[in-house]
């Protein structure tokens, strides 16, 4: 393939990448991804915003420092930040290219992350999934440049980016065993020893209380809260990694099929030995904590990280195959079931979103613009709750449903007056938004017990009436008009 021919197919696949990926930018926002996201846009201090980040949130507090850092960056339109995600998707891509070596380990791998659908849907959430992917692959890369030179800066940024990707996504500590392994057999590294105990030390003394709350939280948590079940020993997850489970079969048993088929170069070949390492050694620490503590805590998301490395897999083995004929169906196999995968097969993992944009954009259109906020804590007063949006989080959300909707990109501040606590009483007509019927409650409802967002806005009736009604993308809104 001429040099013009590559530049032409990456720019094509890179496209198309891209193209889709944008499909996710502006989907809505889930109410844990609102949380995470509203607690870091705030203004309160930043002790404040750290209590109630471990108080609701899931997440790692480096989440909070990372948007704050994204906010500083693009402002507090949820859409904005979502870019910022959507770029260290790509940023993990093309920098795990430096994993491959020929021309033609690049393009199958390229081709088969760009187009991964699995990767293309996170890249759109406003959670850390494609930055935990994005710090787990320069911590590899550089573990590997450690072990090649053993200079300085290797060792720094390899402790860095190690720490950062288990600061991020604690399943990440499968990485360290995997490099212990690794360096037993391989390289008998003392520095990288040195190197592994920097970054557990640094992990306790930064990441302790954090570590504590979440142990406490699913040590006293009855119940399973994850994905590893029975389907998941059948298909370890290939099926919603790869976005279909025909595809997804297939790339498991070819998975299986190269431990076999590589033999010695399981060991000799430094990349193909981390990559089924830290593919293995992911699997074994929730499945052995599972068995061990009856705590089923593990979905696909969390282990996001380990798909650039089986990608790699499946293209080495493809690309030794010896006969050219199995090796030229099987990559025509390959790129008919991703763009299969991308276009025409149902993925249950991409769930439709929330979205409060469809319904701001009508209230923008409409000559009404007065919008009531209900349901929320407010300090220092009404001009505090879009100006310095010194909001409390409630118990529940956050206010989710009341205020999503005044940090899309359509919503204006100066355009749209808000109305709060008894604002309502003088006014001749108004909107108010809330949730309807959320898919993500996975319940059925009826329609008398979700009127006037579930009852929470019952007490306007006794001087306004429901003029006008919308609902769009999971969000109602409506308009209410004085009696």
């Amino acid at each position: 393939m001429s040099l013009i021919n590559q530049k032409i197919f990456y720019l094509f696949i890179f496209s198309l990448g891209l193209f889709l990926r944008f499909n996710y930018i502006n989907d809505g926002i889930w109410p844990d991804e609102w949380i995470s996201f509203y607690i870091a846009t705030s203004d309160l201090n930043f002790f404040d915003k750290y209590q109630l980040h471990i108080a609701y949130e899931g997440s790692p507090p480096i989440n909070l420092i990372i948007n704050n850092l994204f906010y500083l960056i693009v402002g507090h339109k949820y859409q904005n930040i979502e870019l910022l995600y959507l770029i260290a998707n790509l940023f993990a891509i093309i920098y795990f290219l430096k994993f491959t070596n020929s021309i033609n380990e690049k393009f199958l791998v390229f081709f088969l992350l760009i187009l991964n659908p699995f990767l293309i849907y996170y890249s759109g959430e406003l959670r850390l999934y494609s930055v935990s992917l994005l710090f787990s692959v320069l911590s590899v890369i550089y573990f590997l440049k450690v072990n090649e030179k053993s200079s300085f800066l290797n060792k720094t940024y390899f402790i860095l980016f190690s720490i950062i990707s288990l600061l991020i996504n604690i399943y990440t500590i499968s990485l360290l065993p995997s490099y212990i392994i690794f360096n037993f057999f391989k390289k008998k590294n003392n520095t990288i020893y040195i190197c592994i105990l920097i970054i557990i030390l640094l992990i306790f003394l930064l990441n302790l209380h954090y570590l504590m709350n979440i142990l406490n939280l699913y040590s006293t948590r009855a119940g399973a809260v994850g994905n590893i079940n029975l389907n998941f020993f059948i298909g370890y997850f290939f099926n919603i990694f790869f976005g279909n489970i025909y595809f997804g079969s297939i790339l498991l048993l070819t998975i299986f099929s190269s431990i076999f088929y590589f033999k010695t170069q399981l060991i000799q070949n430094d990349r193909i030995f981390i990559s089924f390492l830290i593919i293995i050694i992911s699997y074994l620490i929730p499945i052995t904590l599972f068995f061990l503590f009856k705590k089923n805590i593990t979905f696909p998301r969390h282990l996001i990280f380990i798909i650039p490395f089986i990608v790699y897999i499946v293209s080495i083995f493809i690309l030794s195959l010896k006969n050219h004929i199995i090796k030229k169906i099987f990559i025509i196999f390959i790129f008919m079931m991703v763009l299969f995968s991308n276009f025409f097969y149902k993925k249950s993992f991409m769930e439709k979103k929330p979205n409060p944009e469809t319904v701001v954009q009508i209230i923008n259109k409409s000559n009404v613009n007065k919008l009531l906020i209900h349901g929320i804590s407010i300090i220092n007063g009404k001009e505090s709750l879009v100006s310095s949006r010194k909001v409390y989080c409630s118990p529940a959300s956050c206010g989710y449903e009341y205020l999503a909707p005044l940090y899309t990109k359509s919503f204006r501040n100066d355009q749209i007056n808000i109305l709060i606590n008894n604002d309502y009483k003088n006014q001749s007509e108004f909107w108010s938004i809330c949730i309807h019927a959320p898919s993500y409650r996975g319940e059925k409802f009826d329609e008398e017990k979700i009127k006037n967002c579930y009852g929470k806005l019952n007490f306007l009736e006794k001087t306004h009436f429901q003029a006008e009604e919308y609902i769009r993308d999971e969000f109602k809104l409506t308009l209410y008009k004085i009696r």
